[in-house]
């Protein structure tokens, strides 16, 4: 498939939420990331820009999944940043899922090759946050990893929850408990029970990565930064995470 086709392809079935139409496709990592940012840009000229950005590959079973130390970006829409308490059709998104994740907001612009602890200082406050996952590939979360990350690391959108101010240090103990209708589905403490990078050096590395693309941050976007759990979204029901010492984030999916 011809460059322009396969972003052509990759736009229409992420606009749609469809399935993506398009012949076997391989990339590689770097190629994905090129083709991940026109795809941005052509939602971007039809008057949906990037709204914020996730950080892959820092967690759980995909922690290294596309080689150590690689942390490829996703984008956010603009016009998919839900707030806590929204109600969301499940049957307008194709296999999706949820994930909760550490949400960090960013109170300054970030640009270039910051240190962890540059990063930190732009962060305004950090929050409770989901991440919808729509899995638009052949095969899934198990797609070719170039093809993947092409389409954005699989995002759909994210919900974010009330914010509080940033701590210096995220400590290794960070649990989150998820539960759907008042029953706890998972229960993940960062350090112990699953791997976890720390959330300032994911958004120092994301930045540095799009810094390559000649991109960077603005003050007041939204950067997610490694899930805790993975759940298909199979049907209705009322879904929380709680982030201790954080708070929490709701979601209906009706």
């Amino acid at each position: 498939m011809k460059r322009a086709d396969l972003v052509a392809a990759l736009y229409a079935s992420r606009r749609r939420s469809q399935l993506f139409a398009g012949d076997d496709v391989t990339l590689g990592l770097d190629e994905g990331l090129g083709i991940q940012l026109e795809v941005a840009d052509r939602f971007e000229t039809a008057g949906d820009p990037v709204g914020g950005w996730k950080v892959g590959m820092t967690s759980g079973r995909s922690h290294d999944r596309m080689g150590e130390g690689f942390r490829p970006h996703g984008y956010v829409l603009g016009s998919h940043l839900l707030e806590s308490g929204a109600q969301l059709r499940r049957d307008d998104l194709v296999n999706p899922a949820l994930e909760p994740e550490l949400c960090l907001i960013l109170g300054a612009p970030l640009a270039g090759s910051p240190s962890r602890d540059e990063a930190r200082a732009a962060v305004a406050a950090v929050a409770p946050a989901f991440e919808l996952v729509e899995l638009r590939l052949p095969g899934g979360g198990g797609a070719d990893p170039g093809l993947l990350v092409a389409d954005g690391l699989a995002n759909w959108g994210i919900v974010v929850g009330p914010a509080v101010p940033p701590p210096a240090s995220l400590p290794a103990g960070l649990e989150v408990t998820l539960v759907r209708d008042d029953v706890e589905v998972a229960r993940e403490r960062a350090g112990e029970t699953i791997v976890f990078d720390d959330p300032f050096l994911s958004l120092a590395r994301l930045v540095a990565l799009l810094s390559r693309s000649g991109r960077s941050l603005a003050a007041g976007q939204p950067v997610i930064t490694g899930s805790f759990a993975n759940v298909m979204l199979d049907g209705p029901g009322r879904w929380r995470a709680e982030f201790s010492g954080v708070g929490a984030v709701e979601l209906d999916v009706v």
